[in-house]
């Protein structure tokens, strides 16, 4: 990684890089963040990911997250 691209994600968190996947790569990733957001009881525990939200003990909708939630 170049200083430049260090710097974007140290201040954004996240780095754009196009072109570093192909189609074909990117179906099963597709396809798993489909299912853990849509269906993930179908996804054994170890692959489901709650994106961060540590407080929530069963996949709920996005609307169901309780801001008074402790993200630490």
């Amino acid at each position: 990684m170049s200083d430049v691209h260090k710097y974007i994600f140290d201040t954004k968190g996240w780095l754009l890089l196009p072109g570093l996947l192909s189609e074909e790569e990117l179906v099963p990733i597709r396809e798993h963040q489909l299912k853990n957001r849509y269906h993930p009881e179908e996804l054994p525990p170890e692959q489901r990911d709650y994106h961060g939200v540590r407080c929530l003990r069963q996949r709920a909708p996005c609307e169901a997250f309780i801001p008074a939630c402790s993200l630490s």
